[in-house]
């Protein structure tokens, strides 16, 4: 199975922590994972172009305010090309609205609410092994069954345990990141 960790950031000079934290937490399941990342100001056919060139199984989209439409349009473009491909969203803008974002975008397959790591994980064995992840709920997945029912958790959930989650950046990614900025996270979620 072939995965695409998929960030539209604001600027080009940005960098996502959110999928490396993916990929890294996922790195023992046997997949093929590359991560992909544009801009805002990058063209919707061109951020298509270069998934489609991808060949994934599944695009992961990171989605954020200031990206959320221009993800939900490539969504829709991904899909009408390539139907196959399941569609994975997460991140703050979706967390909350998990059935609105199923319910106005039917191209998106998932939405992962909360912290992903572990529900992403869990999510990606589930498909690794053939099953659609919704028949046994995995905390903080939301679905579309295949008979068009949303299916799964309904609840936005945390990481258990923050020393688990591995360090987000390998010396591959220093090549990518050269002139961009490189995130750290010192804690979770709003100190107040």
């Amino acid at each position: 199975m072939k995965i695409l960790l998929t960030a539209i950031n604001s600027k080009f000079v940005h960098s996502n922590l959110a999928v490396r934290y993916l990929k890294a937490f996922t790195k023992d399941i046997d997949y093929d994972c590359n991560i992909r990342e544009f801009s805002i100001n990058d063209r919707e056919e061109k951020i298509l172009e270069e998934i489609i060139k991808e060949s994934p199984n599944v695009v992961a989209f990171s989605t954020y305010i200031w990206n959320i439409e221009m993800t939900l349009h490539v969504v829709d473009m991904v899909k009408a090309v390539r139907p196959d491909i399941k569609i994975i969203l997460g991140g703050p803008e979706v967390s909350f609205t998990a059935d609105e974002i199923l319910n106005r975008c039917h191209a998106v397959d998932y939405v992962v609410q909360g912290e992903g790591e572990e529900a992403f994980y869990q999510l990606i064995s589930a498909l690794q092994n053939g099953k659609d992840g919704l028949g046994e709920e995995i905390p903080g997945v939301r679905g579309r069954h295949i008979t068009g029912q949303l299916m799964g958790s309904t609840e936005a959930v945390e990481v258990k345990d923050l020393s688990t989650i591995p360090f987000p950046y390998v010396e591959e990614d220093m090549e990518d990141l050269e002139h961009k900025i490189i995130y750290y996270e010192s804690s979770r979620g709003c100190p107040f």
